[in-house]
């Protein structure tokens, strides 16, 4: 088995030419293969995935539910760096931070 290997190996090393044709015949013919099979054999099944209504898109009311309760959450951060500011130990980090949470609550806001 071995030696029938390598005498293949062999005689595509030897053949780079004769290989490539070959390959690129093939490749050509299971290419208009697939393509007849396409058109003329199509697939009978048709595949449909019902979406259960617990990942289905959120209702008006419960999104602006939920729009509330993150603004809340945005507030309540937003007092404690209110107080943090109040006793002068804000740094950079956290006035990037109040910005991000000043446009989340914009953005939450205007219902985008």
């Amino acid at each position: 088995m071995r030696k029938k290997y390598e005498t293949i190996k062999n005689w595509i090393y030897a053949h780079p030419k004769q290989v490539y044709k070959y390959v690129m015949i093939f490749l050509f013919f299971s290419f208009v293969f697939s393509i007849i099979q396409f058109f003329y054999f199509p697939t009978k099944f048709n595949y449909s995935i019902a979406v259960s209504p617990i990942y289905s898109a959120p209702s008006a009311k419960q999104k602006v539910k939920s729009n509330e309760i993150e603004m809340g959450k945005i507030v309540e951060e937003l007092k404690k760096y209110k107080e943090k500011r109040d006793s002068t130990s804000l740094t950079k980090a956290d006035s990037l931070r109040i910005d991000y949470l000043y446009n989340q609550f914009n953005q939450l806001k205007s219902g985008y």
